[in-house]
Order: structure tokens, then C-alpha cells, then sequence
């Protein structure tokens, strides 16, 4: 049951479905414009995306003790012996999770080349994500702890995957893309950040550098806030340079959870004792619910 759990949160199932919506999302925005999907190039692609999302999970978790002791050392049981296997047999666990992700993702790599989809641009995307994953988890470099990590992720999820999608497709882009994903940047930026709220005293404890210990509390949560605004004012302006309108208007159907998020936040800012499991649970919904809105409206039309 151990090694299950620790398999488990290697993976992050909730990020990999978000990766899975936003992959869709880009295949979908390919369907509406009348290219026949290759399904084969479909599943090797999304298959790709995930394995190297998954080592970077791995990569980032095996170097997470270094940077920030786990917080039940100084709780231990009496047999030490044993909790000192149990680290370096799950750091072991997360080493080999991420060597063998990247070597099906290099074969699954030869298989695009040979399916003649490594064009230029797919290449460089795919270099991108493969790099991207790798600096924010890999020290000296370690994104995460940067104060730019969050940022990095939030580019990686709502740009870069949804354009992989689309070009393994085509071969090219279409501005409709950017119009689509560039409203998800600061959405899924100030999830990021909502998110990590509930982890402010640990961090600020082990000295972890993330955007927000950087910035300070207040100006991120002010950030926050501003991020949403944008979100909502970026898709409005999508829609007048003709974004179609079965895509933002169901989005803009979720302003009231956005501003709801707003208030949340600035009831913390003014002192209110926070519920991080609501917020938790609200920015998944909203997060998902956006992306799942838009996937879905390209994918039906």
C-alpha cells in the first residue's frame, strides 16, 4: 500500500488531468478548423506529454529532501535504521519512475519521427516541455524554488501543451490558438498561487524561495486578484478580434466564481482566518471547469 501511495503522488492525478483537458483542448481547436485528427499521432503525443510530466514529478520529489527536510524527521520512531531505508528505498522508487518515463518518452519520440510529425516546430515545442520540466526540478538551476517556477508551469500548461497538441496535428499554428490559451496563463498562474497559500509558513520555514516568499504575502495575494481580472479581460478581448463565441461566453458564465475567489482572498488579506480546503477545492473547480468548457465547445463545433 506504501509504494501504491507513493506511486500515486509521483503521478499527481489531478495535474496529469489538467494536462490531459488542455491536450484535448488543442486537438479540439484542430477539429474545428477542419483538420481530419490522426489518432495515432493523438496518443502518442498525449502519451509524451504525460510521461515527461511525470518524471519531472519524480525528479522534482527525489531533490525536494535537499532543499526542504521532511517535516517528520524530528518525529520519528525509535528505529531510525529503518526510516533511513525507507528514504533512500523511495528515493530510489522516484529515480526509477523518472528514468523509465523519459526512455518510453525517447521511443515514443522515435515513433513521431517516424510518422513524419518531428517537424521543426514540433520539435521545438517538445524541446521546450522537455526542458522546462527539466530546469524547474533539477538543481543548481530549480525553477521552483526561483520565484519564476510558478510562472514556467503556468506557461507550460496553458500555452505549451495545447500548441503541441495542435501543431502534432497540423504542422503549423493558427492565432486562434493564442487566443484561446493566452486567457489561461494568468488564470492557472493565480491558481498556482491561491494554491500555495496554504503551504506560506512551511515554505517561509525551510527557506523555499517560491513566488510568493518573494514577492510577499500581500503583494501575491494581490497578485491573485489581478490575475483573475486579466484572465476574464484577455478572453474579452479575444472575442472582439473574433474568438468564437461559443467559447467565451460559457467561459464568462464562470465570472461569479472568479470574483468569489477574489473576495476570498481579500478576506484573508484583511485578516479573516482562511479555509484553504475551500479555496482548494474552488480553484480546482474553477480551473477545470474553464478548460473543460473550452475543450468541449471545440470539440462539439
Amino acid at each position: 500500500m506504501e509504494l501504491i501511495s507513493l506511486l500515486i503522488s509521483l503521478t499527481r492525478p489531478l495535474y496529469l488531468l489538467g494536462a490531459v483537458l488542455l491536450y484535448f483542448m488543442g486537438v479540439g481547436i484542430a477539429k474545428y478548423l477542419g483538420v481530419t485528427i490522426q489518432w495515432t499521432v493523438f496518443y502518442l503525443g498525449l502519451a509524451w506529454i504525460l510521461l515527461v510530466q511525470i518524471s519531472s514529478h519524480a525528479l522534482f520529489d527525489y531533490f525536494e529532501p535537499i532543499r526542504k527536510p521532511s517535516e517528520n524527521l524530528n518525529s520519528t520512531s525509535n528505529n531510525d535504521k529503518k526510516t533511513s531505508i525507507d528514504e533512500k528505498t523511495s528515493a530510489l522508487i522516484r529515480l526509477i519512475v523518472c528514468f523509465s518515463c523519459l526512455a518510453v518518452a525517447g521511443s515514443i519520440t522515435v515513433l513521431l519521427m517516424q510518422a513524419h510529425r518531428l517537424t521543426p516546430m514540433t520539435s521545438l515545442f517538445m524541446i521546450a516541455a522537455f526542458l522546462g520540466a527539466l530546469l524547474y526540478s533539477l538543481p543548481p538551476v530549480r525553477l521552483a524554488s526561483s520565484g519564476y517556477g510558478e510562472l514556467i508551469i503556468a506557461i507550460l500548461f496553458a500555452n505549451l501543451i495545447p500548441a503541441f497538441a495542435f501543431v502534432l496535428q497540423t504542422e503549423t499554428l493558427h492565432r486562434l490558438v493564442a487566443m484561446t490559451t493566452f486567457p489561461l496563463t494568468p488564470l492557472l498562474l493565480a491558481m498556482i498561487i491561491g494554491l500555495e497559500f496554504s503551504t506560506y509558513s512551511r515554505d517561509l520555514k525551510y527557506g523555499n524561495r517560491g513566488l510568493i516568499i518573494r514577492m510577499g504575502w500581500q503583494n501575491a495575494m494581490n497578485l491573485h486578484n489581478i490575475l483573475i481580472a486579466c484572465c476574464y479581460l484577455l478572453l474579452s478581448i479575444a472575442m472582439i478580434f473574433n474568438l468564437p463565441t461559443f467559447v467565451g461566453i460559457p467561459v464568462l458564465f464562470t465570472l461569479p466564481l472568479g470574483i468569489l475567489l477574489i473576495w476570498q482572498m481579500k478576506r484573508i488579506a484583511d485578516g479573516k482566518k482562511p479555509n484553504w480546503s475551500v479555496l482548494k477545492i474552488s480553484w480546482m473547480v474553477m480551473s477545470f471547469t474553464v478548460v473543460y468548457l473550452m475543450a468541449y465547445s471545440y470539440w462539439i463545433h
